[in-house]
């Protein structure tokens, strides 16, 4: 179940014509009303942030790199931006009401989940007037915590994202549309879809991670675009690689046909807010003749990439990297400056 307990408190913002409202606070969640234009038509846009205590206080990974992708959501939907200082506020009071499990685990954080949608009774398709804002948590561990060994399954014939430029934003039916690949996956054995170009075989991401490639000693990220989300956990890691001199790069990675792996790529991992980062050590795909064909991971991984997955561990756990992480307060006073040097 993720998250394993949901907070039982949310916090949440009105608006109407472009104006937004004060912040208030919910002890029921759920309550919405099914005549709701975003749940029929899909005017719905969300986020997903990481939150841990730090120093006695909770803090959140990078809230502006996270607004950012939301107002770029929101623009694709016709949806009103949200400010950064009602975003921030919506933050920070929820986190004024969110207790820390006295025995949390080290590497448990606060999931926090910020929604828009459209909430007017209006079945038109003119799109809506009023919107919510809904900022909803949880405590939940690391995805893939307890799996002795992530695998995945290729996918070369079908999409992801739906058509229209919407892989890059965050987007419901983005999700839903493949939840069919997924149910093959676990038929298969696997736990996420490695999703490829069809035609190029061009790797593109997981379902709901992106996919770094290491080819010929390099780390290959696929570049943001209509088919790859821009990952907060991507492009953080990609710093951090830059700092440990990881050579790495956004070129296309061409994954081998079945069967015909030639040994260039050493290592394939996945990234997101929820999974952090982690090595994907199998990856199976189903050849036309029925047949199936693994790729495996080397054991040996280059020391380099070894080194960027305890780094990256470390930072959003709050070991490293403070800049990266916001307080209450500090959110609440949206705008904020989001230094250069890292603690």
């Amino acid at each position: 179940m993720f998250p394993n307990s949901f907070a039982p408190v949310s916090a949440t913002v009105g608006c109407v014509d472009g104006s937004w409202g004060p912040v208030r606070m919910l002890t029921n969640p759920g309550a919405l009303s099914l005549r709701a234009v975003g749940l029929h038509y899909g005017q719905v846009a969300f986020e997903g942030l990481r939150a841990v205590p730090i120093d006695g206080r909770l803090h959140v990974f990078r809230p502006d790199l996270h607004h950012g992708r939301l107002t770029r959501s929101l623009e694709r939907l016709s949806m009103p931006a949200v400010p950064g200082q009602v975003l921030g506020g919506a933050l920070a009071a929820l986190l004024e009401h969110v207790v820390v499990p006295e025995d949390l685990g080290p590497e448990w954080f606060l999931y926090l989940r910020p929604m828009v949608l459209a909430v007017d009774e209006d079945w038109s398709m003119s799109g809506g007037r009023r919107f919510e804002l809904h900022v909803l948590a949880g405590w939940t561990a690391p995805a893939f915590h307890d799996v002795p060994e992530v695998r995945a399954l290729a996918d070369s014939g079908g999409r992801r994202a739906l058509a229209g430029e919407t892989g890059v934003v965050k987007v419901p039916a983005n999700y839903g549309s493949a939840m069919s690949a997924q149910q093959r996956a676990r038929a298969e054995g696997a736990y996420t879809v490695l999703w490829l170009t069809p035609g190029s075989r061009v790797v593109e991401e997981f379902t709901s991670m992106n996919a770094l490639v290491v080819l010929d000693g390099v780390l290959h990220a696929p570049a943001p675009g209509a088919e790859v989300l821009d990952g907060v956990i991507r492009r953080s890691a990609l710093e951090l690689a830059d700092d440990l001199g990881v050579v790495t790069s956004e070129d296309p990675v061409v994954w081998p046909p079945p069967g015909r792996s030639d040994g260039r790529i050493s290592g394939l991992l996945a990234t997101a807010t929820a999974v952090g980062m982690v090595g994907v050590e199998q990856v199976a795909e189903v050849s036309e003749d029925g047949n199936v064909h693994i790729w495996r991971a080397p054991t040996d991984q280059p020391a380099e990439v070894a080194e960027l997955r305890r780094l990256v561990a470390d930072v959003l756990v709050g070991r490293w990297a403070g800049h990266w992480w916001v307080d209450a307060p500090t959110l609440a006073a949206w705008p904020f400056e989001d230094g250069e040097t890292r603690s």
